[in-house]
């Protein structure tokens, strides 16, 4: 008897001891021999059989699996499962947590054996999805999540994005949920909500620590944008503008700037600039609830616009210079909190500079 090594059906087996007859088929006397002697090929109709004497010099070991697969190259290919013939075939390197136990080398010989890539390449199964209605689709790109964000939907991250270019919306009804993840943009805007579609967008943060870097920008002419929860760097409101909670935190200028003869209604969260909080040169603004807004550097609130500019609630103001700038009106229907003053500075003719202090209760 010798070690021979069989192919069956196109599957290479490793080598066995032959020490028995093959019986094929059902009905009697169907046997099919194989012999161990040189090398002998015979047919039956169900079973290929070919035996290679194990000492033959011209035993092949060329690839015929057809396959990139290294796990599939190391099961199943004549070239690589023969234990005389060990290669490691493992795209990353093996730790002691994810070792390719299929590979030849690694799972015989362990990590110290492999010699895959020293960086592990990082797989991510999705990175978005889109809600309509009940159903939910992910997608493994954030490009396919924006090509299929339509009229209505919830695109939701599922991991951080970066972008060379901004994302662009033109449907209506839309909800951004950043869900914890980050949204990074070496555009001149992140978000770019287009006006003359009216195209309207919702920002939320089901999770924590949720965040946009960059602008988002709501162009004139029709465009609406609405932040719930989450954190966005800067917002452009050329467009109409809502705020009922989140943050709007911007380390390089003003936090919000009112640039059009839109509505800006801002009910909660907090607002926070370098320089101004919030910028106003057209457009009606009305502030109440218990928003925050900080002027780090100048002030809280400057304004030129000639339309309504309306403060009201119980609203925390405070600027690095002053609370408010103005070149033109304002109505405060509200008053600091006991013991603070609000420093204002109004630039026109009739009325120089000065602090206004108004008592608590």
């Amino acid at each position: 008897m010798k070690d021979i090594k069989s192919k069956i059906l196109g599957r290479k087996v490793l080598s066995f001891i032959l020490t028995v007859t093959l019986l094929v088929g059902l009905m009697p006397g169907n046997i099919l021999t194989v012999s161990a002697e040189g090398t002998d090929t015979v047919i039956s109709d169900e079973l290929i059989v070919e035996s290679v004497s194990s000492n033959d010099a011209s035993a092949t070991t060329e690839c015929t699996c057809g396959t990139d697969d290294p796990a599939f190259h190391a099961t199943n290919c004549p070239a690589y499962i023969a234990p005389e013939n060990p290669q490691c075939f493992c795209a990353e390197k093996c730790t002691d947590d994810t070792l390719n136990v299929w590979c030849d080398v690694c799972g015989m010989q362990g990590v110290s054996a492999c010699q895959g890539e020293d960086t592990a390449v990082v797989y991510t199964d999705v990175v978005a999805s889109i809600t309509n209605g009940e159903t939910v689709t992910n997608y493994a790109t954030f490009d396919e999540a924006l090509a299929n964000w339509t009229d209505g939907t919830t695109l939701t991250l599922l991991a951080d994005v970066t972008l060379t270019e901004c994302i662009k919306t033109y449907e209506k009804g839309l909800i951004l949920d950043l869900n914890g993840h980050k949204i990074e943009c070496s555009d001149n805007w992140t978000i770019w909500i287009d006006g003359a579609s009216g195209s309207e967008l919702t920002i939320r943060d089901s999770q924590d620590d949720g965040h946009i870097n960059g602008v988002v920008y709501a162009v004139a002419g029709g465009s609406k944008l609405c932040l719930e929860s989450g954190t966005v760097e800067t917002v452009a409101a050329n467009g109409d503008f809502t705020m009922t909670g989140g943050r709007i935190i911007s380390e390089d200028g003003s936090g919000l700037s009112v640039n059009s003869e839109v509505d800006v209604v801002i009910s909660g969260g907090e607002i926070y600039g370098s320089t101004y909080g919030v910028w106003i040169t057209i457009g009606n603004v009305i502030i109440s609830g218990d928003t925050k807004i900080t002027g780090a550097g100048q002030y809280a609130i400057r304004s030129s616009s000639s339309d309504e500019v309306v403060i009201s609630g119980t609203p925390t103001i405070s600027g690095g210079t002053g609370e408010f700038y103005l070149n033109s009106k304002i109505t405060l229907n509200t008053q600091p909190a006991n013991g603070k003053v609000w420093r204002v500075k109004i630039n026109t003719e009739e009325i120089t500079d000065g602090i206004f202090a108004v008592p608590g209760e």
